[in-house]
């Protein structure tokens, strides 16, 4: 919060991002007024709802700045510290967008400018005030692409991953990425852009076949969308559990410091890694044994993916210590 006559900047972000907001000193020389302002790196509303001559609004990131006290007319000014983040290319085109409940407004005057991928733009005086985000006037500025959601199905044996976009500009293609340990991820294939650009709902979906048959319990999947420019972005990541509990007996789970596992098929190999999928755990084991014992007392408690190398493939499972 502010309350002054002078010109302020806001010192907001969301988390690790830095993103600030100024307002100018008032049109009205001396013109004390309260102001509040909040960074959400977030969706905000009616994103595709907007006025000439805008053409895009983010779908990244808004500011929620109000004038609490006062009459004070000021200038807005909207910062960014990392263009790609933000989708901007060319500051000439950016603009401060507002939005006035129904429709997302281009603020006019612009002085933007843009230097080793930090920048800003500046708005005309303005008497009301609402969201706030940043606007474009032409496709240049991509201000990328909204997943709405991301989701993976088993149908049989394979794994189907499903995902939709809000908006999409400058779109070339997806590529679809798999993972069995959440960490190191492989492209699996490839979907074209159903349009260069849309502020329409779009959905898709990708089959992989007989995935299941590769003897993993655990398939991570992830979106990566890239734009003609080779600006790219990633969705958030989604899994499938297969169950094969009539091959695979892990005891007990949760555990207490104590994990026995009993298996139909050999063992030869197991290892134990956090979600990031740092190894903290590896033993050989020798002549294909089906049951073995591990002590996990010197292990924080939490999650961790246990994978084990069997005379018939990787198998990985979830496990809990408490």
């Amino acid at each position: 919060t502010y309350t002054g006559k002078d010109a302020f900047v806001f010192p907001v972000g969301d988390s690790t991002i830095w993103a600030r907001n100024q307002i100018s000193a008032p049109s009205v020389v001396n013109t004390v007024s309260s102001w509040s302002c909040q960074y959400f790196y977030a969706t905000p509303t009616g994103t595709g709802n907007f006025n000439t001559p805008l053409v895009r609004v983010s779908i990244v990131e808004y500011w929620q700045l109000d004038r609490t006290v006062g009459s004070g007319n000021v200038r807005v000014s909207l910062y960014f510290e990392d263009s790609a983040r933000s989708g901007i290319i060319n500051a000439a085109n950016l603009r401060v967008a507002k939005f006035d409940g129904s429709n997302w407004i281009d603020m006019a005057f612009h002085n933007g400018t843009i230097v080793n991928g930090k920048g800003y733009t500046t708005s005309s005086y303005i008497s009301s005030f609402s969201p706030f985000t940043f606007g474009s006037i032409n496709h240049q500025n991509y201000l990328p692409v909204e997943f709405l959601t991301v989701d993976a199905k088993w149908s049989n044996n394979d794994g189907v991953v499903s995902w939709q976009t809000g908006s999409e500009e400058n779109n070339s293609h997806f590529i679809i990425e798999r993972s069995f340990d959440g960490s190191e991820f492989a492209p699996i294939g490839t979907m074209p852009s159903k349009k260069l650009t849309s502020q329409s709902i779009l959905n898709y979906s990708f089959t992989d076949i007989n995935v299941s048959n590769q003897m993993r319990e655990i398939v991570y999947y992830r979106i990566k969308q890239v734009d003609y420019d080779g600006q790219s972005k990633f969705s958030s990541m989604v899994y499938l559990e297969k169950e094969i509990s009539n091959q695979l007996n892990v005891f007990p789970n949760p555990s207490n410091g104590k994990l026995t596992i009993e298996s139909s098929m050999g063992l030869s190999q197991i290892s134990i890694t956090d979600l990031s999928g740092t190894q903290l755990i590896n033993q050989t084991i020798s002549n294909l044994q089906n049951t073995c014992n591990l002590n996990l007392e010197h292990l924080a408690k939490g999650v961790y993916i246990l994978v084990l190398q069997t005379n018939k493939g990787v198998v990985t499972k979830k496990i809990v210590h408490k």
